[in-house]
């Protein structure tokens, strides 16, 4: 699950439900169960996680649902994210 602070009542909302996109440089995780105004995206370079407001455009990202993020871990290759089925 992912927990995202509420702006206006700082309550926590768990997240049960996501989409991850994988774009070149970055993952982007999207709550699909409830309304969300910010995506996370995570760095692919170097693991930095940050808020954005809209999914990058890009002409053929992979998509998948998944139902939590557990971390991400750096590979050689590069780091890669630890998604739940």
């Amino acid at each position: 699950m992912v927990e995202a602070l509420v702006k206006d009542d700082n309550h926590k909302k768990l997240y049960t439900r996501l989409r991850i996109w994988e774009f070149p440089d970055k993952y982007v995780i999207e709550p699909i169960d409830g309304t969300s105004e910010s995506y996370l995206a995570i760095n692919r370079g170097d693991g930095s996680i940050s808020s954005i407001n809209e999914l990058p455009s890009d002409p053929s990202p992979k998509c998948r649902t998944v139902y939590g993020v557990a971390g991400m871990l750096k590979f050689i290759a590069g780091p890669n994210s630890i998604q739940t089925p």
